[in-house]
């Protein structure tokens, strides 16, 4: 009689912490899941200041165009085509393009890569933000670079930044040797 109770207290003890238990594997789950949501609201609010620019500069590299370098964003502006825009409408469809087109941000630091489009968006003369992308889809998305939070835009959003020099009013100030459109 004695083994007996002993053994359905133990069976009671497991019954009754199998809710507990799988409580407290679901709270870390939830609050995953929340600071993914609360990264996804800063990414776009952080998206949203950028309309605050009163010039942007555009970097890309040509399609196709190979470095012996990894190219970095201190590098960047030395061998792509660097665009200005100054154009108020043509700012607005960038930062529409990104808000449209980045659809994932991570909290953690950045890999820095080898970048192939870059944006500044400057306020007078302060920089108020920075993007830099990779010019491969590695599976998921094409991975970025937002003042140093990882990002992902999808590859449609990198086609239509490299279109926009030649749909907006864009100034070549450096050309690095390249045909630039």
């Amino acid at each position: 009689m004695l083994k007996t109770v002993s053994a359905l207290r133990w069976q009671l003890v497991v019954i009754l912490s199998a809710p507990l238990v799988f409580l407290l594997l679901l709270v870390p789950i939830n609050r995953s899941q929340g600071m993914e949501a609360n990264v996804q609201r800063n990414l776009k609010a952080q998206i949203a200041t950028l309309d605050a620019a009163t010039q942007i500069t555009l970097m890309i590299v040509p399609p196709g165009l190979v470095f012996r370098f990894r190219v970095d964003a201190t590098n960047l502006p030395h061998v792509a085509c660097v665009y200005r825009i100054d154009e108020e409408s043509a700012k607005k469809e960038v930062t529409s393009i990104l808000s449209d087109g980045i659809f994932e941000g991570r909290s953690d630091d950045a890999v820095y890569r080898d970048f192939r489009v870059g944006i500044v968006f400057k306020q007078n003369f302060d920089v108020i933000g920075e993007l830099y992308f990779f010019d491969l889809d590695v599976g998921g998305g094409i991975p970025g670079i937002l003042d140093h939070q990882q990002v992902r835009i999808r590859t449609d959003t990198l086609m239509r930044l490299r279109a926009l020099p030649a749909r907006v009013n864009a100034q070549l100030i450096a050309n690095n040797n390249h045909v630039c459109k």
